[in-house]
C-alpha cells in the first residue's frame, strides 16, 4: 500500500523536540488528491489515530474513509503511529519526517499546520552552562504553527522562536 510522509522543515530560535502535543490524537488536516481522476479536495480530510472506521467490504479498518467527490472512488488513510517523530534543533533548515500515513485509493496533497503543538526550551553551548547543549526545563504547549510564532523562556530569560515553517509530503 502506498504510504506518504508528511515532511517539516522549520527555522528553530532556541527551541528543539517540536511535534504534536498528544501524537496519537492529534488530528492532522491534510488535502487529498484522488488516486483516480487527480482531483484534489476543497476541504481537509481529518485524520487521528484514535478514530476508526470499517473499510467498506471488509478490508478491516482505517482512520478516515471517504469518497472523492469527482470520480466516486472510495479512499481509505491510517496513520503510522510508529512513524511519528519530532523536529529536533539538529534538523533545523532541513526537511525531516514527522509522521506517515498508509494511503489506499487517494494521495495527500498538502498540509497546512495549526495549532496542538509542543517543543521545549533549549540553549547552545557556552561557558555558563558547562560547554553542553541542554534543554532549559520550560515547555511549550498549544504552539501554533500556522504562523511564525514566538514566546520568553523565562528559565533561561531568552525569546524564542519557530519561523519559516514549511510542509510537503513525499512517497515513502
Amino acid at each position: 500500500m502506498p504510504t506518504f510522509a508528511l515532511q517539516l522543515r522549520a527555522s528553530l530560535e532556541k527551541v528543539t523536540q517540536l511535534g504534536p502535543m498528544q501524537p496519537e490524537e492529534f488530528r492532522w488536516d491534510v488535502i487529498p488528491k484522488c488516486g483516480s481522476c487527480g482531483e484534489v479536495g476543497d476541504n481537509p480530510l481529518w485524520i487521528a489515530a484514535t478514530e476508526e472506521e470499517e473499510v467498506p467490504g471488509g478490508r478491516g479498518t482505517a482512520n478516515v474513509v471517504g469518497k472523492c467527490k469527482a470520480c466516486g472512488r472510495q479512499y481509505s488513510v491510517s496513520v503510522l503511529n510508529d512513524k511519528l517523530g519530532c523536529y529536533d534543533i539538529a534538523d533545523a533548515g532541513s526537511f525531516k519526517t514527522i509522521v506517515a500515513f498508509e494511503c489506499r485509493g487517494v494521495e495527500l496533497h498538502a498540509y497546512k499546520p495549526a495549532g496542538g503543538w509542543q517543543c521545549k526550551g533549549w540553549v547552545p553551548a557556552s561557558e555558563e552552562n558547562g560547554g553542553e547543549d541542554k534543554l532549559t526545563g520550560t515547555e511549550f504547549v498549544d504552539v501554533d504553527l500556522s504562523d511564525d510564532w514566538a514566546d520568553y523562556d523565562e528559565k533561561s530569560e531568552e525569546s524564542v522562536e519557530i519561523m519559516e515553517v514549511a510542509t510537503q509530503f513525499v512517497a515513502a
